[in-house]
């Protein structure tokens, strides 16, 4: 069984951008492929955003408390 892939995706955007620039949609039909045009866009750009927080995110540090005088156990 094949799956759907983010690269399927936008591949799906960029069929519609192409078509879309050659005129292959009739006015009536321009407001629906727009509209899934801008799902695929946000769905992509989501991706991208999460992706990018996985690899620069530094990894969690738990904080220490800091031994002072007030602190310090007797």
């Amino acid at each position: 069984m094949a799956g759907l892939h983010v690269d399927d995706i936008n591949l799906i955007r960029q069929v519609i951008e192409i078509a879309s620039t050659r005129g292959a949609f009739q006015a009536g039909e321009l407001k629906a492929v727009g509209e899934v045009y801008e799902k695929v866009t946000t769905f992509l750009n989501e991706v991208q955003a999460n992706e990018q927080s996985k690899e620069g995110a530094p990894q969690e540090v738990q904080p220490t408390e800091e031994v002072t005088e007030e602190t310090k156990p007797e």
